[in-house]
This record gives structure tokens, sequence and C-alpha cells, in this order.
């Protein structure tokens, strides 16, 4: 094999090396392993200081191991230092002395805090789940990820006009104006080979609708687009608007019927607020939530040809702390151990934790949202 293993008894760890060189990867001995329901935590030394990657976040590709914690916990807000971002990547890369490269990935969705320590050393701590580690052994970068994807899945394969020129902004807001836009960008001849709209086109701002007035001829629009050779994408939030009276807005009547939304403690739909108002947020781990999500784009696209969707505000956002109605006071909401999460608690800027999906708690799943969501696209 390309590595040795030892297993420590007292102190109790791991020790994971290279067999050529004996370079030490992995020492898992070097501080206590707690494991708890909602707090685990376990050490390594690292065998350099040139270590990248545990994503989302606003910092150099080299990270600073002088004391420095890093916090993953999906959050809708503009990049700032030592903040938690849009997504969750518990996956490391380090560069060895000799240049050799390896990697460690953390298969853990829980809010989590990494902790790098100039020894150099790296301390995983968890809120939940399982220390379920994989350790990439390269030997050169392109290995080390290429493995990475192994496990993880790769990107989608763009269609070829996916990697062209867009071109995309909020306030276009009417399709006289989209097609101004258009109109310049050909007049000026630059290259233009697909056109976005964010929420302007939206009717009240609600999902799977359009505005009948400024945005009248929406579907000619983009049938104009196709005539010459552009391809359209639209804006699609991810939470639906709870607020209309029954019998007139489909994805919300339709997501109720068919039970697709994430419930509060009561088992009623939790109700948060995003750009419409009043809002229900889909559960994409449910079967059946990928059914009628189908059908709410489907019904879209035979009205309106769009050609991709752009999944916006997925972490999910939540211009309400927890819910309308706030959360519940539990130990999901109140762990023990919370990570440095920006606001100081779980539910800041998203939904309750305690909320309930089908697979398991938003506690457990809040970092997959927008995964689960993507797949249901897809």
């Amino acid at each position: 094999p390309l590595y040795g293993l030892q297993v420590n008894q007292d102190p109790f760890g791991l020790v994971v090396c290279r067999q050529r060189g004996g370079r030490v990867l992995l020492n898992t001995t070097v501080a206590p392993l707690f494991f708890a329901d909602q707090f685990l935590q376990i050490s390594t030394s690292l065998p350099s200081h040139f270590i990248s990657g545990l994503g989302e976040h606003l910092t150099p590709l080299v990270l600073n191991t002088t004391w420095t914690r890093i916090t993953l916990w999906n959050r809708d807000m503009a990049p700032a230092p030592q903040v938690n971002l849009y997504g969750s990547h518990p996956f490391y890369l380090v560069m060895e002395d000799d240049g050799s490269a390896h990697g460690v990935f953390l298969l853990n969705s829980n809010a989590m805090d990494v902790l790098l320590q100039p020894s150099p050393a790296l301390t995983w701590r968890t809120t939940g789940g399982i220390l379920d580690f994989y350790i990439f052994l390269g030997p050169d970068p392109k290995s080390v990820v290429r493995q990475y994807l192994d496990v993880v899945g790769f990107p989608l394969m763009p269609p070829y006009w996916g990697l062209g020129f867009h071109l995309c902004r909020w306030g276009y807001s009417s399709t006289d104006i989209t097609r101004q836009v258009v109109a310049n960008m050909t007049a000026a001849r630059f290259p233009l080979d697909v056109q976005w709209n964010d929420l302007d086109y939206a009717d009240a701002k609600r999902d799977f609708t359009f505005n009948k007035k400024s945005f009248k001829d929406y579907p000619e629009m983009v049938q104009d687009f196709h005539r010459h050779g552009l391809r359209y994408i639209m804006i699609v939030d991810a939470a639906i608007s709870s607020s209309g009276p029954p019998g007139t807005y489909k994805p919300y009547d339709e997501g109720l019927k068919r039970g697709v939304f994430i419930r509060n403690a009561t088992g009623q739909p939790l109700i948060g607020k995003v750009w419409p108002g009043p809002t229900a947020f889909p559960d994409f781990t449910n079967p059946e939530t990928h059914e009628w999500w189908h059908d709410m784009v489907k019904d879209f696209h035979d009205q309106v040809p769009f050609d991709g969707m752009w999944l916006d505000m997925n972490e999910p956002s939540n211009f309400v702390e927890g819910s309308q109605d706030g959360c519940p006071n539990n130990n999901l909401e109140q762990p023990p151990y919370v990570p440095g999460v920006f606001g100081g608690r779980l539910q800041a800027g998203t939904i309750c934790a305690s909320s309930q999906q089908y697979l398991s708690s938003h506690y457990n799943l809040h970092s997959l949202y927008g995964l689960t969501e993507a797949i249901a696209s897809h």
C-alpha cells in the first residue's frame, strides 16, 4: 500500500503516514477525542503550514494557521472576512515540504468549526453526525482533487453555451429594457450567448409567475432571443409565497396538498419571510417534493421556454430569524456548543434548526439544502 496505519490505544488515536519516506499525514493522538451526541471533536497534526480549502470563506488561497477559526454553516450574506458564507466544504488540501500533496474530507453536514493552530495542527469540532473521514494521498494537488471528486461526485458537465458570455443583473425592470440591453450589446458588437433576468420578471416576486404588465410579452421575448441564437435563464428562489388566498397560487396550493414543505414543531408548514413576504420552504429531501417541483417547473416552461434556472436563496435564506413565530426552546435551537456562526445562533438568517424534514431535522440537513434543490431541479 501507499500508506501505513497505526492505531494507538493510549492516548487513543490514528496515525497515517506515507509508506515511502514515512511522513506523518494525520496523527490524532495529539489531543483527546470527544464523541458526544452534539459535540464531536478530533485533532490532528499537519505536516506543513500550507493548507487550502474548508470553503466557503473570504480568505487567501493558503489559510493562516495562527489560531484561525473557520465556521461551516450555510449563510446568505455578502462576503466578509471571518464569517460563514453560502457553502460548506469540509475538505482541505495540504502541500507537504517535498511538494507532495494530500487531502482530507469529513463527510458531515452539521454546523462545525475547524480550528487551525500554529504547531501546525487542525481541530475538527462538529455539532452532530459522525466522524467519517476520507484521506486522499495524491501525491500531487491535481490527483488529490480528482480523488476527492471520485467521492463527492463530479460537477455537472455544462452545456456548450453555458461556457459562453452571460449578462445578468438586478434591475432589468421590463421586457422592453431586457430587449434593449440585448440590442445594445449587439450594436456594440459585444459577444452575448445568454441573457438573464433577476426577480424583476415575477408577479409580486413569486416563483413560477410573471408580471402581466411590465413583462406582458415575456414568452415572446424568450422566443425572440432563441431566434437570434441566444439562450435565456431566470432566477428561481427556494421559498414559496404562502400569503395568497387559497386557490390563487398553484405552487403553494399544490405544495400544501402534497405535503412538500418543511414543518415546524407543531407539524404545520414553517412560515418565514423572503422577497414575496410570508413563505414556506420546500423540503427537497422528500421524494414527493421532487414530483411537485417537476410539475411546477414544467408548467412554467410550457409558458416561458427558458433554457436554465438560476437557483438562489437556497442556504436557505430567511429575512426573519427562524420563522414568523420564532423557534422552540430545545437542544437543537440552543445546542450545548454553537460554532462561530454569524449572528451567534443557528437560526440567524435562516429557518429553525429543529424544523422537521423528511430525512431528519434541519439541524442535520441545513447545509445540504442547496444541494438537494439542485438534485431535484436536475
